[in-house]
């Protein structure tokens, strides 16, 4: 059966993806919570323009973080899909950071932003977030900055990838990618305990 048309099958089942190749963005653009060596590693794939990862994070993270993360049982990392610029600023933001800066940056972000909230709010936040860390940034929002910075160059050649996350939020849990499951605090805790259990 060709590559492709046992990729449709998964799919159709729900089931992960076999054989995903995706070269992820540099260490610089991700944002990690828990332990590197936890026994359950977790990517969520986020846009800083997708509502849905915004509720996300606001009803679940916090709770999946409480138990699994700062329990050293589950690995968290956040990683940006540049399908927008703000998700392309937000990596030459994250570039600038600590790993702590990073998860405050995250948080804070997320905590304060609404739903209903445009672009141009949640770049605003951006700005004086990074005026906080003693990072300004007046030009983030100028195209001309941005097309010049090593975030986009890190964008386009991760979205000109073949096998490439084409929506969000996705969750790869120990290296299977779910394209199609939401990554919600129930399917989270399925997971856990499905990968504990048999740890």
């Amino acid at each position: 059966m060709k590559k492709w048309k046992w990729n449709i099958f998964l799919l159709t089942l729900g089931l992960p993806m076999w054989g995903f190749s995706l070269d992820k963005l540099a260490e610089k653009y991700l944002i990690e919570f828990g332990d590197p060596q936890a026994p359950v590693q977790i990517t969520e794939y986020f846009s800083m323009s997708c509502p849905h990862c915004l509720s996300l994070f606001k009803k679940d993270f916090k709770i999946l973080k409480e138990k699994y993360l700062e329990t050293k049982q589950a690995y968290w990392v956040f990683h940006p899909v540049p399908l927008d610029s703000l998700t392309v600023q937000t990596m030459d933001c994250l570039s600038k950071l600590t790993l702590k800066q990073k998860r405050t940056l995250l948080e804070a972000l997320f905590d304060t932003l609404q739903v209903q909230d445009g672009p141009e709010v949640a770049l605003f936040l951006l700005q004086e977030a990074m005026k906080l860390f003693d990072q300004p940034m007046p030009n983030l929002d100028e195209q001309a900055y941005i097309v010049q910075t090593e975030a986009f160059q890190a964008a386009f050649q991760f979205l000109k990838q073949e096998d490439r996350i084409k929506a969000v939020p996705s969750v790869e849990i120990n290296a299977e990618l779910y394209r199609q499951e939401i990554p919600n605090q129930a399917f989270i805790e399925k997971q856990m305990q499905a990968r504990l259990s048999h740890g």
